[in-house]
């Protein structure tokens, strides 16, 4: 291991050690740390800010893509990473290398030790956009208003794809709690752009857009799917309006509304690419963990594996509609869950769907985790009809799994199927 491989190892525990901590200093502590850099969140192009409490992910790729296949130079700040921690930080597609994560993480580290995980990985994406691309497309960690991202003075677009319950502990007990935290990105005389809240949800997003004389678009679903590919992991879809299709690099029953919101939010900030350009981006398109699909031998036979990174009540609904909808039959579940979630709600929704009649239960590798045996004992209180198996170990999990069906679904959360992403790519 070479000097820059040490020092980036260490790096990474420092930060690994801290991952706990959330909001630990607050914005005007994190506001007085960017002065003293020079404040490089002023100087990072065209902001689009994102939040959501499902699907900022995929909205931020999708972005990004057709912001660059438009010829612009893009900078994508998102979270969680799957492979590496360099993956969250990116300019054209393309990680920050780990020289330039080091010098940048010894100048944040010289100005205050006393950084949380997020707050440290903040400022260092914001170091390295300083003065190098055109667009920042960055992702919310959590909430919005005293999120650590929520930094700047003028953004261009935000976007709040979804409100409903995560991080109560956090953001509030209620969805109108949750909505006025998300609302808090609206910047003056920007553009924000939600799907269709019910009224009381929407009234919160309005009033805080009236606030800040903002652009406020609720956007209907003008794509739809027309048929897809789901050992390729593509779909076809179609524009209502026009008639026009498009292959897309992704699945899921959400894309097309996701992709309608950014069409239409970067048409009002004046990026309108034509249908050659939006086919180049939508086919550009790559995801990790967001109901990513393969084809892969496992003891010599070959199975369709689901990797999807849902882990509240809202996204398992969505996740069970697209097993559905991508009909994937008599699929068998590794699933796992943080403590931290709402885990009673969804296994409840998990057993109630019907799908699964064998789950297969693993332990996170997180201090947040639940025991895989608590996790059975909650699946006890709401079926009798699912087969349940413990198996910590996510490699003898696969293939386990794969004993039992064609069909093998990993879900529960990001540290789960990442890893499982790992074992996917390294040993099958």
């Amino acid at each position: 291991m070479n000097e820059i491989e040490e020092r980036y190892k260490e790096i990474e525990n420092i930060l690994y050690s801290r991952h706990s901590q959330i909001k630990k200093n607050g914005i005007e502590h994190i506001k007085k740390i960017l002065l003293k850099l020079g404040e490089p969140q002023k100087k990072m192009g065209k902001i689009i800010h994102i939040t959501g409490t499902n699907g900022k992910g995929s909205v931020a790729y999708i972005a990004e893509s057709i912001i660059r296949s438009m010829g612009f130079k893009t900078a994508l700040y998102t979270s969680p990473h799957i492979d590496d921690l360099t993956e969250r930080i990116q300019i054209n597609r393309t990680p920050i290398s780990k020289e330039d994560f080091i010098k940048l993480f010894e100048r944040v580290y010289s100005l205050s030790k006393d950084l949380s995980f997020f707050e440290m990985m903040t400022l260092i994406a914001f170091l390295y956009f300083e003065n190098k691309v055109d667009y920042s497309v960055v992702e919310v960690g959590i909430g919005g208003l005293y999120d650590t991202t929520n930094v700047f003075d003028n953004t261009a677009l935000c976007f709040i794809t979804s409100i409903s319950l995560d991080h109560t502990e956090l953001l509030g007990k209620t969805k109108s709690d949750i909505a006025f935290q998300k609302s808090g990105i609206i910047k003056k005389e920007s553009v924000c752009v939600t799907p269709r809240f019910e009224e009381g949800i929407k009234d919160i997003v309005y009033k805080k857009c009236v606030e800040n004389n903002a652009y406020h678009l609720e956007c209907d679903n003008f794509f739809e799917i027309k048929n897809f590919d789901r050992v390729k992991g593509l779909m076809n879809i179609v524009n209502k309006e026009t008639g026009d299709e498009f292959s897309m690099s992704i699945l899921g029953l959400k894309q097309p509304l996701n992709l309608s919101m950014v069409v239409k939010g970067l048409e009002k900030i004046g990026i309108r690419p034509d249908k050659k350009t939006l086919q180049k981006a939508l086919s550009d398109i790559k995801i990790n963990c967001r109901f990513q699909t393969f084809v892969k031998k496992i003891n010599g036979k070959e199975k369709f594996l689901v990797l999807d990174g849902a882990h509240n009540p809202e996204a398992f609904s969505v996740f069970i509609d697209n097993v559905r909808f991508f009909d994937i039959k008599e699929p068998v579940l590794v699933f796992s869950i943080l403590s931290t979630k709402d885990y009673a709600d969804v296994i409840k929704k998990i057993c109630v769907c019907g799908l699964f009649k064998r789950v297969i239960i693993c332990e996170i590798n997180n201090p947040k985790k639940l025991s895989a045996t608590f996790i059975a004992d909650e699946f006890s209180k709401y079926s009798s009809d699912i087969e349940l198996t413990v198996i910590s170990d996510y490699d003898i999990a696969l293939k386990y799994a794969s004993n039992l069906s064609d069909n093998i679904c990993v879900c529960g959360s990001f540290y789960l199927v990442s890893d499982v992403l790992k074992i996917i790519k390294e040993k099958i």
